[in-house]
């Protein structure tokens, strides 16, 4: 699908320039989260951080009422894009905000475990490999548990770890991991 979104990143370019500066309403939060997947996913990173901060600033004002599992999500979108960019310590900052989110609104453990794929990336960027191998399996775990014939979540798990693996050197391993 990524190359049916490279086709509308001319598109995105147009409307975020012509737009920017106009987005303020909860209405615009789609359209922006939308957009901002769109470039991250054709390496427009400057304007993907741009997007995802406005989408925050306007999910963070009260006065627009947003769900904290709304925030959380475009939180973990901009921890995604700085992950990307080995600023581990700028997600680590972002990761602490969600945590404080969920703890000030009790969010159950369920819904917290939305966040084990950056924890997990987070240590694998700071070479953490056991501490990051917890949280893959975490992701690897949750995955199975979950009942579809086609898991594709499963397939991903299994490749996180592999990729984890693989900057840890434990290559036969990962192998292991990527053919399942």
């Amino acid at each position: 699908k990524e190359h049916e979104k490279a086709s509308y990143i001319f598109i995105s370019w147009s409307v975020a320039d012509i737009m920017d500066n106009h987005w303020h309403t909860e209405s615009d939060t789609t359209f922006l989260t939308n957009l901002f997947h769109v470039c991250f996913a054709c390496s427009s990173y400057h304007l993907s951080e741009r997007l995802i901060n406005r989408v925050i600033d306007i999910q963070k004002d009260p006065d627009n009422g947003f769900p904290v599992l709304e925030l959380a999500y475009s939180y973990r979108n901009k921890i995604d894009l700085l992950l990307h960019f080995d600023r581990a310590n700028e997600a680590a900052d972002l990761l602490e905000i969600i945590e404080k989110l969920f703890d000030d609104n009790n969010i159950p453990t369920e819904e917290r475990n939305i966040l084990d794929y950056q924890y997990g990336v987070l240590y694998q960027v700071r070479a953490d490999y056991p501490k990051s191998r917890t949280y893959f399996q975490n992701c690897i775990d949750l995955a199975m548990s979950e009942d579809e014939e086609n898991n594709a979540d499963l397939a991903v798990a299994y490749s996180n770890m592999g990729r984890m693996l693989v900057d840890a050197g434990e290559y036969v391993e990962a192998y292991d991991y990527i053919k399942q």
